[in-house]
């Protein structure tokens, strides 16, 4: 069935106001095109007055000829080509309501408030708990994370069309419409959403490297300290990690090494990818304007950043 959650987030994806017909739809969408309807996700539109040709292998569109009562068209590229008889499922067309939608999901998750459209592809749908939470309607990862920065609110959730990369991270916390609609007995279901508390508190085996940093074990860093928790929570890619986890262990922080010399000693191929992993790591320490967790050095050298606490205890320990 996750099928056809993929295909029902296709035709959420596109921008424009088109039409789908009930013979397409029945077979994208199985027999949850039904629920779709009376979910009023799927809105009526205007019979169709061209179709795609059925008499030859050409993506192309034909009008409709109406004879006796009966539709029908006629391939205008083939000489040879009769008419052929076209079905009403095949002129019955429908539009995708995205607002329709949005509310389902806000009824489902006990929102109150009504949905309310940012930009083209951004929607505010109001709190949820402690988290404000959004949909963006596109599924391109990268595209999906330029449209996350234009929210404005902190402690923000994010659904979007896509499916979350196995390995990869992003500054903002994405749900993927996979992983909280469902289809069951024919019908849209609502899954519980995978939500983490706004506080974080570090165990054990978690590295404080400052005040307001952690590196937790899984690959996590949590930032801006209240007391003995952690007002945010951002995931971090496992190479990042290992260049954070490799530069703390060395207990030499004065040492500076090149990107070459880290990708040797992690295994991380090819050397480019350090610059990009660090520049991650900084990003998510600028949004949350906590100090930088590593730094450049001359000669296109990296550092652990001497301004953070864990530098500056074993400085002072020497």
């Amino acid at each position: 069935m996750r099928q056809k959650i993929t295909e029902l987030s296709n035709y959420i994806a596109i921008k424009e106001p088109l039409c789908y017909t009930e013979a397409d739809l029945k077979t994208n969408l199985g027999n949850a095109f039904q629920n779709l309807i009376d979910l009023e996700v799927l809105i009526p539109s205007k019979t169709a007055t061209r179709v795609k040709c059925k008499d030859c292998d050409n993506d192309h569109l034909e009008n409709v000829i109406e004879m006796n009562g009966k539709y029908y068209t006629k391939c205008e590229y083939s000489g040879e080509s009769s008419i052929v008889e076209v079905t009403q499922p095949e002129l019955n067309t429908y539009e995708i309501n995205k607002p329709a939608l949005l509310k389902w999901i806000n009824r489902g998750l006990k929102i109150n408030s009504k949905a309310n459209k940012l930009t083209d592809n951004l929607w505010a749908m109001g709190k949820l708990k402690d988290r404000n939470l959004y949909l963006i309607t596109l599924s391109g990862l990268e595209q999906t994370i330029e449209e996350a920065s234009k929210a404005n609110t902190d402690n923000n959730l994010f659904i979007w069309l896509g499916v979350n990369p196995q390995i990869g991270y992003t500054s903002y916390e994405l749900l993927s419409i996979q992983d909280i609609i469902s289809i069951k007995n024919n019908k849209l279901e609502l899954l519980k959403l995978p939500i983490k508390p706004k506080n974080s508190k570090a165990k054990g085996e978690d590295i404080a490297l400052d005040k307001n940093i952690v590196l937790t074990k899984d690959s996590r860093l949590l930032l801006v300290a209240s007391g003995n928790t952690y007002n945010h929570e951002e995931k971090i890619v496992p190479q990042a990690h290992r260049i954070v986890r490799f530069l703390y262990d060395q207990k030499d922080y004065e040492t500076a090494y090149k990107s070459s010399e880290l990708s040797e000693k992690l295994g991380i191929n090819p050397h480019r990818v350090i610059p990009t992993r660090i520049k991650e790591i900084n990003k998510i320490c600028d949004k949350y304007k906590v100090k930088q967790i590593i730094v450049p050095q001359p000669n296109s050298k990296w550092i652990l950043n001497p301004d953070l606490t864990c530098c500056k205890q074993e400085i002072s320990q020497k």
